[in-house]
């Protein structure tokens, strides 16, 4: 027998499954005269009702869920509510059916109340009941995805993943409630299919609109199926966590692309890694990946990259677009949410009216984030019943008010500074930089701004924060903070750009690179004009660019670019020529494509260096920027640049920095070409003159880079494996 809690199902999932038990257990039954369901709203005690042309009230059904308080709880309301309802029906046969376990007393108890409509014991099933009924009829839990997911050993094969993944998502509670929540959409089924075909499935859509509540559903489904969850943070982690075996691997990668086109860009650096990854799971049995991220972010990063138009990304179907929620399916989320939600009674009234449930499903603003904004105690807190309608109404057609009155009304001072510093690291940060952020930003309000100093600010502000507007992650040791709410986001950024006085005390008070370049400068495309850096902080910077707090070589290396983008050269030459020649690793870097852009700007020189300075940094600069740069064609045209703009040879150059195995890379690089070719031929069709230009071009690199002093043996064999098929697929 199946072991379910049925803990997964709110109470009208319980009730369509007890209904379809009943059908199924009474075949004979014909389709008119089969039991129904209704929806919701008072049920005059009737969940579930079968019809005679005798008694319209043949079979009454009154299904109980009592999650929470269980068989006290249950007995309680039977008797205070049910029993006089039952009277005034008449029914010629009454059942009640609970998913809370009975025992013999219990029974005996509900019938003796319920007489004389209750004739039979067996009219009353408890969980036990439901466990065997749903044993026999397995076509119904086939229907029934939710229930599957209550399954004991599926439980706690999910939940044994907690300390791996966001772990608010994966404590058994929340767990539980997630799965009560969602509603099931077409896209589940087509989602499933397109993830079992090809390996790894792409969920676009808008903010808020489920992405993550899709990808999360699959992602339960198969750690039930006893697969290996791997939670991705960065696409390079999937070459060494992937197992060469047959081993059971689902991937996840929330947000892949990043949340705005300055992430796409940085992101552009590991396409390679994302090419990849997807041919590595395309031919391993049991690998899959699930990607999450907005639908401009994809359209945009494809639009960028030769590479993923290549690998025809937009047309796989597995690309899955959420689109507009139909009526019957905003209506049951809505019902969801009303049922799972703590609200008194008084605003749970006001959720149920036809007018505002008219106006919720109706508006163009209905998402699934914007229904826990009305169904979620801890967001109306200071909301009374009276004007409750009225916050529903500013919640749809104006949600960013409901920020700014939270925000300018519900916070301190001090909880304001977290928020912003917080803001200026991105959509999350780690809880020790943002601590560090926070009490420099306190320190400048104290000496600038007379501002008072309270005790433990930060973990004051964190604890009055915590679940209103952020929330914690934990991630592989890793400890974060993220913001509730994509659109506390957006406010927040909006508040920044109509508050100049605001922004300048942020930036002053920075003292980490990433604060800087993440919101406030970008890199390399300036968003402010060139020089336009607070007097403050340009003082900092240029008398003592030591006082940031540099992590490793990336901040340094950042820290030059930032200076390069944004300060004037006679201002900071010498805080860029101290943060470039503190480098000491340049391999260890992987500079993102637009840091590549600037650098070779610099080599170009776009930017007022001389030759002697570049020569003191250009022999440990090179080497790294051509391992970076991925194609041959690139590292021609940086050739030629650099003989006619300083004289460099650059065969030297790479002798000089010989420290890298220059010979395997290059072979990699060409690899890659003939890999492209070979695809722009498939794609096209078979082209003989295209072929023996590839060849020829692929021989030319080889010879260059023999010139350069290295061996080099490309795997031109691939040309001849793709002639050999497209010879064979003309002769059938």
């Amino acid at each position: 027998m199946d072991n379910f809690d049925f803990s997964t199902l709110n109470s009208s999932d319980l009730e369509e499954l007890v209904c379809d038990l009943l059908n199924a257990s009474e075949v004979q039954l014909k389709p008119f005269n089969s039991y129904r369901t209704f929806k919701e709203g008072k049920d005059r005690g009737i969940d579930i009702l079968r019809s005679s042309e005798e008694n319209n009230y043949e079979s009454v059904v009154q299904v109980k869920h009592y999650l929470k308080t269980g068989i006290s709880g249950l007995l309680r309301d039977l008797k205070k509510n049910e029993v006089e309802k039952v009277k005034k029906l008449q029914p010629n046969r009454y059942l009640i059916v609970t998913s809370v376990d009975l025992g013999v007393n219990d029974i005996h108890y509900i019938k003796e109340i319920f007489e004389p409509y209750i004739t039979n014991l067996s009219d009353i099933l408890g969980l036990k009941d439901l466990n065997r009924l749903v044993s026999l009829y397995p076509q119904v839990l086939q229907k029934h995805f939710k229930l599957w997911f209550s399954g004991s050993d599926v439980l706690k094969r999910i939940l044994q993943y907690q300390y791996f993944g966001r772990s608010q998502e994966f404590l058994e509670n929340n767990l539980k409630r997630k799965i009560r929540l969602y509603v099931k959409t077409s896209m589940y089924e087509i989602a499933r299919e397109s993830l079992r075909k090809d390996k790894f499935i792409i969920i676009t859509g808008e903010p808020g609109c489920g992405k993550t509540s899709l990808a999360e559903l699959l992602l339960y489904e198969y750690i039930g199926n006893q697969y290996e969850l791997n939670y991705i943070l960065n696409i390079k982690e999937v070459d060494n966590l992937i197992k060469s075996d047959d081993t059971k691997q689902i991937f996840y990668f929330d947000d892949f692309l990043g949340h705005n086109s300055l992430e796409i860009r940085k992101a552009k650096a590991s396409e390679n890694y994302l090419v990849q990854a997807l041919n590595r799971i395309k031919n391993r049995r049991n690998k899959h990946f699930i990607f999450t991220t907005r639908t401009f972010i994809l359209n945009e990063a494809v639009a960028i990259s030769e590479r993923l138009q290549k690998y025809h990304l937009i047309e796989k179907q597995s690309i899955l677009h959420l689109k507009e929620y139909d009526h019957d399916l905003k209506l049951k989320m809505l019902e969801n949410h009303i049922q799972e939600s703590d609200l008194q009674y008084q605003y749970k009234s006001i959720l149920y009216k036809d007018n505002i449930i008219k106006f919720i499903i109706n508006h163009k603003n209905f998402y699934p984030r914007s229904i826990e904004f009305i169904t979620d105690p801890e967001y109306i807190s200071d909301i009374t019943p009276s004007n409750f309608e009225s916050y529903i109404y500013e919640n749809f057609n104006s949600p960013q008010k409901i920020w700014r009155h939270a925000y300018n009304e519900q916070i301190d001072e001090l909880d304001r500074f977290f928020l912003s510093t917080m803001i200026s690291f991105g959509n999350n940060c780690s809880i020790q930089y943002l601590e560090e952020a926070f009490i420099a930003r306190i320190e400048y309000e104290v000496l600038h701004n007379n501002v008072v100093k309270t005790f433990d600010p930060f973990n004051s502000s964190f604890r009055r924060l915590l679940g209103g507007f952020i929330m914690y992650e934990y991630h592989d040791k890793f400890e974060s903070i993220k913001f509730i709410n994509p659109s506390l986001v957006d406010f927040l950024l909006v508040t920044l750009r109509e508050n100049s006085l605001e922004t300048r005390r942020i930036v002053e008070s920075t003292i980490f690179i990433s604060q800087l370049i993440t919101r406030l400068y970008p890199i390399p495309k300036p968003s402010i004009e060139r020089g336009f850096i607070p007097s403050k902080l340009l003082k900092r910077l240029s008398n003592n660019c030591e006082g940031f707090i540099f992590n490793d070589d990336t901040d340094y290396f950042t820290m030059a670019l930032f200076l390069i983008s944004y300060a004037n050269n006679k201002d900071c030459a010498e805080a860029i020529n101290f943060c470039l020649n503190n480098v000491k690793d340049w391999l260890s870097l992987n500079p993102e494509s637009d840091s590549i852009e600037t650098l070779v700007n610099i080599l170009y020189g776009d930017v007022c260096y001389d030759r002697n300075e570049i020569i003191n940094i250009g022999v440990s600069i090179y080497g790294p920027l051509i391992i970076f740069v991925e194609d041959f064609e690139s590292i021609l045209n940086f050739q030629k640049q650099m003989k006619m703009l300083y004289d460099f040879n650059l065969k030297e150059l790479f002798h000089l920095y010989n420290t890298y195995n220059w010979a395997e890379y290059f072979d990699q690089i060409i690899n890659n070409r003939i890999t492209d070719y070979i695809d722009e031929l498939e794609s096209i069709g078979h082209d003989p003159e295209k072929l023996d230009f590839a060849i020829s071009r692929v021989e030319d690199y080889k010879k260059i880079v023999m010139n350069w002093g290295f061996i080099s043996s490309p795997d031109i064999s691939l040309f001849r494996d793709y002639e050999f098929r497209s010879e064979n697929t003309s002769s059938e």
